[in-house]
């Protein structure tokens, strides 16, 4: 992908995953007033100066250099510590979970995000629960994931029907 591509997407820097001392965590200084946060957190004020690094658009702009010279004051301490630091600073900042840490969280549990289907091959599948819930209209799944061909007929027909 283009480099200009790559930019045009990302509306402001730093705003993902970066590495810390034992693995990554995604982090956000995505205005100045956090920009100016993080720095000091990691004890670098002199980016603020920066010339590469002034202004939202300029950290856009070189943002592969920027993460580069983040990672060197994140690789001294744990992801979790990291985040706790961010957090308690205002800057938003997250773990990023494998499946099996994601799905066996309090929040996915409460939120009812890892549902079993019946399929008619496999038995009881599990699969993702719905991400959006509305009071009163409760979710269900009508009908398993389809088999290769299975509704080929059903669809044949339907596009005959059309046709006449």
């Amino acid at each position: 992908m283009c480099r200009a591509r790559q930019h045009r997407r990302t509306m402001s820097a730093p705003y993902q995953a970066v590495k810390a001392r034992d693995g990554y965590f995604v982090m956000g200084a995505t205005n100045q007033k956090l920009w100016t946060k993080l720095c000091e957190l990691i004890e670098r004020p002199e980016l603020l100066k920066h010339a590469d690094y002034e202004t939202i658009s300029l950290r856009l702009k070189n943002r592969e250099a920027l993460i580069e010279t983040l990672e060197q004051p994140f690789a001294k301490r744990d992801c979790a510590d990291w985040i706790d630091t961010m957090l308690a600073a205002c800057i938003p900042a997250g773990p990023i979970l494998s499946y099996p840490e994601a799905f066996g969280s309090e929040h996915a549990q409460q939120r009812g995000m890892c549902m079993e289907i019946d399929h008619p091959v496999e038995g009881k599948v599990k699969n993702i629960g719905f991400p959006v819930k509305l009071l009163g209209t409760p979710q269900q799944v009508r009908r398993h994931p389809p088999l290769p061909g299975e509704h080929n007929d059903e669809l044949l027909a339907e596009i005959n029907g059309r046709q006449l």
